[in-house]
C-alpha cells in the first residue's frame, strides 16, 4: 500500500484519540496505527536496502576508475584530467546519496 494512505490512516486515528472518541484503545491501536507503523517500517528498511547496493555499486565504478588505463589525447596531463572528472562525477552521485 502507498506511504500517503498509511499517513492518512494515522492522521484519522490522531483526530479520534485526541478527540476521545476511542472506546477500545487496543482495537483501535491493533486496526489502524500498527499497521501504518509496519508499512513505514518497510519502507525505511527498503530504502536503506537501495541505498546500500547504490553506495556498492559505486564503490565498484571508483574502483574501476583507478584501475582504468586512461589514454586522453596522448599526454598523461589530459588522461589525468579525465580521471579526476570520472572521480568528481561519482563524487557528485554520492553526494546525493547522503
Amino acid at each position: 500500500m502507498k506511504l500517503k494512505y498509511h499517513l492518512s490512516q494515522l492522521r484519522h486515528a490522531y483526530q479520534h484519540l485526541s478527540a476521545e472518541r476511542v472506546k477500545n484503545q487496543k482495537q483501535f491501536a491493533d486496526g489502524l496505527i500498527s499497521p501504518a507503523i509496519a508499512a513505514f517500517e518497510k519502507h525505511l528498511n527498503d530504502v536503506d536496502n537501495l541505498e546500500l547496493a547504490l553506495n556498492e555499486a559505486i564503490d565498484m565504478i571508483e574502483d574501476m576508475i583507478a584501475k582504468m588505463d586512461y589514454v586522453g589525447t596522448g599526454d598523461s596531463a589530459s588522461a589525468a584530467i579525465e580521471q579526476n572528472q570520472d572521480k568528481e562525477r561519482l563524487e557528485k552521485i554520492r553526494a546525493v546519496l547522503k
